[in-house]
């Protein structure tokens, strides 16, 4: 009981200590952010997402996730560079012996920019505005249980165009963000670095 309390306790010191108001404003120029997303819903520019379902006749699992790290060059325009890397599969198959298995990998790299709103003077809330050039390599691949339905394979390397939005709550150690895209909708957590120059 001692240990759970104290395990509660420290969850709840730090949750403070996070989203406790920021003592700078963490889009100030010099300033740089590292982030972490998720993807929770997917588009056409990817052929992986996150997802779990099993049961019976169907197994579905994947995860796709996004790297980003950026430096703020004036109060609230950042440029930087956006990491996504994602699997997933899909594998079907019912008692009449008719089903599927589809896989997929994904990973692209692209340089991106933000622009973060200051709407209130304790920076807490903040929208923002981005785009990237994502250079996306792809490997697609779906297999059939009959014989008279063609297997399909894809695989590609191509450069695509991102324009989204989102907003982020920031705390004293970092934020947490939602934002959407042609890329997909995603949730983040960031870490914010301030700037050493005074």
């Amino acid at each position: 009981m001692k240990k759970t309390f104290t395990l509660l306790l420290a969850s709840v010191a730090f949750s403070v200590s996070v989203f406790a108001q920021p003592t700078f404003n963490p889009v100030e120029k010099g300033n740089k952010q590292a982030g972490l997303q998720m993807m929770l819903s997917s588009t056409d520019m990817y052929g992986s997402w996150t997802a779990l379902s099993i049961n019976d006749d169907e197994k579905t699992y994947g995860l796709h996730v996004a790297g980003s790290y950026g430096w703020f060059v004036e109060r609230g325009w950042m440029i930087g560079l956006q990491t996504n890397v994602g699997f997933y599969h899909d594998e079907f198959a019912t008692k009449e012996q008719w089903g599927y298995q589809q896989d997929a990998f994904d990973f692209s790299i692209a340089p991106m920019t933000r622009y973060y709103f200051t709407i209130d003077r304790k920076h807490r809330f903040k929208p923002f505005l981005f785009a990237g050039l994502p250079i996306v390599y792809s490997q697609q691949s779906t297999d059939y249980t009959q014989s008279t339905t063609t297997d399909l394979d894809r695989e590609y390397l191509e450069l695509r165009g991102t324009f989204g939005a989102g907003a982020g709550y920031f705390g004293k150690a970092g934020s947490i963000e939602l934002n959407v895209s042609n890329m997909g909708f995603y949730i983040g957590v960031n870490k914010f670095i301030q700037s050493r120059k005074k």
